[in-house]
C-alpha cells in the first residue's frame, strides 16, 4: 500500500475537517443571521479547499481574505492577505483588499494608506478612492474627503453613482460650513440620480443654515411628498419661527 507524504496527510486532515465543517454547517442554520454567517462559513469553506489544490494562486487567497472579511475575522483576512502578496508583489487589489479590511476594523490610518498605495497603481479605482475618502472622514480631514469625492463624483466613466456619495461629501462640506458648496452638490446629485429624501431633506437643512428661509421653504414644497401632513405642517412652522428669529429687528423711529 502506498503511504502518504507528511504534507498529504496533513492535507487529506484539513479537507475532511473542512467537510464536516460544511456538513454541521448545512444541518445547524436557523436564524437569517446564522444563515448569512453560515453561507459564508460554506463559502470559506469550499474556497479552502481549492487552496489546498493549488496554493500557489493569489486570486484564491484574496478571494479567502474578502470572505474572511466580511465574516468579522479580520486576523484571517490579513494572514490570507499576506499569502496574496508573497505571491504577487505590487498588486492593486491586495491593497485595495487591505483598505476594505483596515476600514471595516476600524483603522482608519491604515485604511487611508492602502487606498493611498491602491491608487498609485491604479489611478481611476473608485473604490479605493471612496474608501479613501471615507476614512479621512473619520480622520477629520475634510479637504482632502471633498477632493476624493470631486474625482467619483465627476467621472464621466462609471455609471450614476449612489445618493450616499453625494450626500457624504455634502456633509463634508457642511462640516466645513461651505453651505452654498453643499448645496450645489446636493442639486448636482438629485438632477443625475433624481430627487430622493436622502439629498432633498438635507438641502432644506443646508439652506436653513445660511439664512436662506425663502429657498428652504421652496425646497421644502417641492418634497412635501416626503413628508406626512403632520411633517411637512411641523417643518414649515420650524422654518418660519427660525425666520423670525433671526431677523433684525426693526429700527426704533
Amino acid at each position: 500500500m502506498k503511504v502518504l507524504s507528511v504534507r498529504n496527510m496533513a492535507a487529506t486532515r484539513v479537507v475532511g475537517q473542512v467537510i464536516i465543517l460544511m456538513v454541521f454547517i448545512a444541518g445547524s442554520a436557523v436564524t437569517p443571521f446564522a444563515m448569512a454567517h453560515g453561507d459564508l462559513q460554506e463559502r470559506i469553506a469550499a474556497i479552502t479547499v481549492q487552496i489546498l489544490a493549488n496554493q500557489a494562486a493569489p486570486e484564491l487567497w484574496l478571494q479567502r481574505a474578502d470572505l474572511n472579511r466580511q465574516h468579522g475575522d479580520f486576523s484571517a483576512a490579513r494572514s490570507d492577505l499576506d499569502h496574496a502578496t508573497q505571491l504577487k508583489p505590487g498588486w492593486a487589489a491586495v491593497h485595495l483588499q487591505l483598505a476594505r479590511i483596515s476600514f471595516d476594523s476600524g483603522q482608519f490610518v491604515d485604511c487611508e494608506q492602502a487606498a493611498t498605495e491602491c491608487l498609485k497603481l491604479e489611478s481611476s479605482n473608485i473604490d479605493a478612492r471612496v474608501l479613501r475618502a471615507r476614512s479621512l472622514v473619520q480622520l477629520g480631514k475634510l479637504e482632502r474627503v471633498v477632493a476624493d469625492y470631486d474625482v467619483v463624483l465627476n467621472s464621466t466613466n462609471s455609471a450614476a453613482p449612489m445618493p450616499d456619495l453625494y450626500l457624504e461629501r455634502a456633509r463634508a462640506l457642511a462640516g466645513l460650513q461651505r453651505w452654498d458648496d453643499a448645496i450645489r452638490g446636493l442639486d448636482a446629485g438629485m438632477a443625475r440620480v433624481g430627487a430622493t429624501p436622502a439629498l432633498a431633506l438635507p438641502a432644506i437643512e443646508y439652506e436653513r443654515k445660511r439664512g436662506a428661509f425663502g429657498a428652504a421653504l421652496a425646497r421644502l414644497e417641492r418634497a412635501r411628498g416626503f413628508f406626512s401632513e403632520k411633517g411637512y405642517g411641523k417643518m414649515r412652522v420650524e422654518i418660519l419661527q427660525q425666520r423670525d428669529s433671526e431677523q433684525p429687528a426693526p429700527p426704533n423711529n
